[in-house]
């Protein structure tokens, strides 16, 4: 009787193990995926314990960067669909996928924000789509958190985005969805994002925020003073207390460490954007750093060249071309530098840093400064989706 008893758990504790492992390599399906809730857009106020202020607090003393800021495309990085008039808009709009034989259906709730349905693939069941990323200066993806089947938190980006045009905006795919067929459900609706890819999507899109199960905890969304100057509550103290500001050195960095603190974001080549350290690599044109850091300006300027040469982080990126010219003569035309022979006052941006279009008539300036000596031939691989 007692063999029968051990005999008969074994057999129970080997279904329960091949059971699990069947569990564990299922992978996600859109049935099991919960309802999410959004997360407000509003700052979260940080705690006592925590390093970083509320974004308030910079702005007491530094209230011309405050206000410069707010028209910035860092101000407007991430958002609550649930708090966004582009979501709500979005209510009702159907778009056709170019490579699948269905369409996706939008909705919107105001407590939960948009979803989204797959009528032919999955009937009347809808997916969350929480989150809004992007400044919408060129575009728009959402982003969704969900719990596999271990209760890990995997993301999913959306496959259709939202492109600017003159009226306002289009559906079409998201970069680098084209061509991808679907593995498991959940990849209907979006790409599968895991591990530091998930991570650094929030943290390049936030102040600060932690993925906790299927939420955003500690949430300053948008890119904010300290996501580059670093936590301010040292600072505020010491400034309270009328001591030598020992916290934020962001001002005594290097020309490198400063295009090394703005490439976190907007990717070096060591990154995950794939680039490769070539003129030739399209992608080089959306990912500045790569390229500027190649540069004979750069490598040559004994750190006079830098990001925040040409860029104010705290203002809306300028469109004047004369006020890109003004910093390529501040040092192309002192005696110690030879000068362009062709256009020695004008055209350098448009011969030596053209706008490149990268995908859907989004452009983006080549920062590899070079001369070229066609267009066609320096930039020779077309990855706009990358």
């Amino acid at each position: 009787m007692r063999n029968r008893l051990w005999n008969t758990l074994a057999i129970i504790a080997t279904i329960s193990l091949l059971a699990a492992v069947v569990w564990r390599y299922r992978g996600l399906n859109a049935d099991d995926l919960p309802v999410l809730s959004p997360t407000s857009n509003v700052a979260q106020s940080p705690s006592l314990a925590s390093p970083y202020v509320a974004e308030g607090r910079c702005a007491e003393c530094h209230a011309e960067q405050a206000e410069d800021y707010q028209s910035s495309g860092h101000a407007n990085t991430f958002h609550a669909t649930a708090e966004s008039e582009v979501a709500r808009w979005l209510a009702g709009q159907t778009f056709d996928d170019p490579e699948r034989p269905y369409s996706y259906e939008y909705h919107f709730d105001e407590a939960t924000g948009l979803s989204v349905s797959i009528p032919k693939q999955f009937g009347d069941d809808r997916f969350q789509l929480p989150y809004l990323l992007g400044s919408g200066h060129h575009a728009l993806t959402f982003l969704s958190l969900v719990s596999d089947r271990l209760g890990d938190t995997t993301g999913v980006e959306h496959r259709v985005s939202l492109y600017r045009n003159n009226d306002g905006w289009d559906l079409d795919l998201t970069p680098g969805h084209r061509a991808q067929v679907p593995q498991q459900e959940v990849e209907h609706f979006g790409k599968v994002l895991r591990g530091d890819k998930l991570t650094s999507c929030v943290s390049c899109h936030t102040t600060q925020g932690e993925i906790v199960r299927q939420q955003i905890e500690n949430l300053t969304p948008n890119v904010g003073c300290q996501n580059c100057h670093g936590p301010g509550r040292q600072h505020v103290a010491a400034m309270e207390n009328d001591k030598q500001d020992e916290y934020m050195g962001f001002t005594q960095q290097s020309a490198r460490e400063e295009v090394e603190v703005c490439g976190r974001c907007h990717r070096l080549a060591h990154s995950e954007s794939g680039a490769e350290v070539s003129p030739n690599d399209i992608r080089n044109v959306r990912f500045q750093s790569v390229g500027l850091l190649q540069t004979r300006c750069f490598t040559e300027s004994e750190g006079r060249l830098r990001c925040t040469t040409c860029h104010d982080p705290h203002r809306k990126v300028s469109g004047d071309v004369n006020h890109y010219v003004d910093r390529c003569s501040s040092c192309h035309r002192k005696p110690d530098f030879t000068s362009c022979p062709v256009s020695p006052q004008t055209n350098c941006i448009e011969c030596h840093m053209p706008a490149i279009d990268i995908h859907r008539g989004i452009k983006f300036h080549d920062h590899w400064i070079r001369v070229r000596s066609d267009l066609g031939e320096a930039i020779t691989t077309q990855t706009g989706d990358e």
